[in-house]
Formats: C-alpha cells, sequence, structure tokens
C-alpha cells in the first residue's frame, strides 16, 4: 500500500472515529443529569448553511462551566425566519433552560439529548467506509501491476520502469 493510500484510510478512520463518538455521546446523553443553563450568546450563521452558534453557562456541584453544543448533530435551518419560529430555540432565548451533562466529565454538556441525524450518520459512515475499501483495493491493484513491471523489465533485459 502506498503512502498515500496510508495516509488518506488514516483520515477517513480519524473522521468515522469521530462520527461513531458523537453517535455514542449523543445516545449515551439521554442518561445524563441536569441542571439549569443561562444563555450567554445567540448567533445565527449563514454560512453554507444556516445554524445556530451559542454559549451557554451552567453550574454542577458548585463549578461553573461553559456550554456551546446544541446537540449531537447540529440543526441546520431553512431561512433565518426558520429560527425565529423555533420554538426551542426561542425557549432558550429568553428562559432559563435544561443543560445535560455527563456526571463523569461535567464539561461535556448538550441542551437536546439523544442523536437525532441516523440516516445521516449511517449514509456517512457508508460512503467512507466503501472509500476505504475502494483506496485499499486501488492500492493493491497498483502495487500487483507495479511488481509485474518490473519482473516484465528483469526478464526483457530492459531497464524502464513505468508508474
Amino acid at each position: 500500500m502506498g503512502s498515500f493510500a496510508i495516509g488518506m484510510t488514516g483520515i477517513m478512520c480519524c473522521i468515522l472515529t469521530y462520527i461513531f463518538i458523537l453517535i455514542y455521546l449523543g445516545q449515551s446523553s439521554t442518561k445524563w443529569a441536569s441542571t439549569v443553563g443561562k444563555l450567554i450568546e445567540f448567533r445565527v450563521v449563514n454560512a453554507r448553511f444556516i445554524s445556530v452558534r451559542l454559549k451557554y453557562e451552567y453550574a454542577v456541584n458548585g463549578k461553573r462551566y461553559i456550554g456551546k453544543r446544541l446537540s449531537y448533530l447540529n440543526p441546520t435551518y431553512e431561512s433565518e425566519k426558520a429560527i425565529e419560529s423555533d420554538k426551542f430555540c426561542n425557549h432558550i432565548k429568553q428562559d432559563e433552560f435544561e443543560v445535560f451533562y455527563s456526571e463523569k466529565r461535567p464539561q461535556i454538556s448538550t441542551l437536546q439529548t439523544g442523536f437525532k441525524g441516523w440516516f445521516n450518520a449511517i449514509f456517512i459512515i457508508l460512503l467512507f467506509l466503501i472509500g476505504i475499501c475502494g483506496i485499499a483495493v486501488s492500492s493493491l491493484n497498483y502495487s500487483k501491476q507495479e511488481h509485474k513491471i518490473n519482473i516484465n523489465d528483469q526478464q526483457g533485459g530492459g531497464t524502464q520502469t513505468t508508474r
């Protein structure tokens, strides 16, 4: 396997690991403890898609923490008006709200529990697995072809190698 194939496979495996961690944390958040949070910052971001960026404060056992996670698959919106009419967004802008946190690591928190993006996650995971298999197969075929060329060159007395 070439260094490019190894590098790409490593990058894809890291991204897959990150996705699995998000799924794990999202699912385990349904069992987390909760406390009251206070909104510090609420921004609408219109980059490639419209989403919400926020910052909130909460306390666990007298220690203050800052959280930024809305959910483990942040929702995107069709327009800024959709955010204004979203019940959950309006609730966190106006009232104190519930923050769910990991009891083992209270700095890990979210406002919405569970993992709601199963279709997207499964689709992305399948694409990455297909990509990893494709890289592995093409790399193996490439190394076999390179080996055949070197054998043919040695038998024919030629010194040329092609890639």
